[in-house]
């Protein structure tokens, strides 16, 4: 069993992912924002992130840096895709290795290029960065 926390504002696009993602074998938490879903990952252990860049409060981007940045290194290992629907995809890419997410998906976002780095990535786990 996968579990994937959704990082959105928009309720609309958490239910978009989930749609695009379901199967038997996935259970899906949300959160509203980085915070919010800093504060679960206290709690709840998941094996994807999928997190919007552009949200209030804390963004995806200070998300992922936050993230990767943990105290705890199984949090700081759990693979993340960015979800972007201002970046084109060259600025999305170089964010990316900004902050040390793994995949980006832009926004508007299409089921098989979210299947495919969600698979991807829950496949594989994170895999080692070199520095």
């Amino acid at each position: 069993m996968a579990t994937i926390l959704i990082v959105d504002d928009n309720p609309s696009i958490r239910a978009i992912v989930k749609l695009y993602l379901a199967g038997p074998d996935r259970e899906f938490a949300e959160a509203s924002d980085g915070d919010h879903a800093l504060e679960l990952l206290q709690r709840q252990p998941v094996d994807l992130v999928i997190v919007d860049v552009v949200m209030p409060r804390k963004d995806g981007l200070t998300f992922v840096r936050e993230l990767r940045a943990h105290p705890e290194p199984p949090l700081r290992a759990i693979p993340v895709v960015l979800l972007s629907g201002l970046l084109t995809e060259e600025e999305g890419e170089a964010r990316l290795r900004q902050v040390g997410a793994d995949a980006l998906v832009l926004k508007p976002i299409t089921g098989p290029r979210l299947q495919d780095a969600a698979e991807e990535l829950l496949a594989r786990g994170r895999a080692p960065r070199s520095a």
